[in-house]
């Protein structure tokens, strides 16, 4: 009977052993499962530049609100910020066309940033290929005249990638 004993407390022993193995495997795996998820979330949060990656999240979460006037006020609020970095004027113009209904509220934010003392010559080149999305030639000639008067802009030389749209006349 001792041996039979000894045997079953054998048995639990490894029994044992096994399942504590398997429980470390296991844990382990949605272990890295869960560090890897959250690392994925938090990629690009430390990137070298964080202040101009706040301003960039900022002009596309103002760019997805669905109220025009939240749209005009939250451009309008940043591109009168001094310094605005040329990237972020850049990235600030885009939405600026394309998302505000009035055209009036997107010659203003315009106006605006032409204005800021920061203003860039990117950020002009980029208001200068756009010009043509505007259809009130008021509002053309307001940024133009704003463009003119203000003589130079920043000379802060980056790379301005502007998406040409063609017409196709039918």
């Amino acid at each position: 009977m001792d041996d039979y004993v000894g045997k079953e407390r054998e048995m639990r022993t490894i029994a044992l052993a096994v399942g504590a193995i398997f429980t470390v495997l296991i844990l382990g795996g949605c272990l890295e499962d869960i560090s890897t998820g959250y690392n994925d979330l938090t990629e690009g949060w430390f990137v070298e530049d964080t202040a101009l990656a706040a301003t960039i999240a900022e002009i596309d979460a103002v760019g997805k609100l669905h109220s025009d006037s939240g749209k005009y006020e939250g451009f309008k609020a940043i591109a009168r910020r001094d310094p605005l970095r040329a990237e972020a004027q850049v990235h600030l113009v885009k939405p600026v066309f394309s998302s505000l209904y009035s055209e009036s509220d997107a010659e203003d934010v315009l106006v605006t940033l032409i204005d800021n003392p920061s203003f860039s010559c990117a950020a002009k080149l980029a208001i200068l290929r756009r010009l043509d999305s505007l259809s009130s030639e008021s509002s053309k000639m307001t940024i133009l005249k704003a463009i003119n008067e203000r003589r130079e802009c920043a000379g802060q030389d980056i790379e301005v990638e502007i998406e040409v749209e063609e017409k196709i006349a039918k």
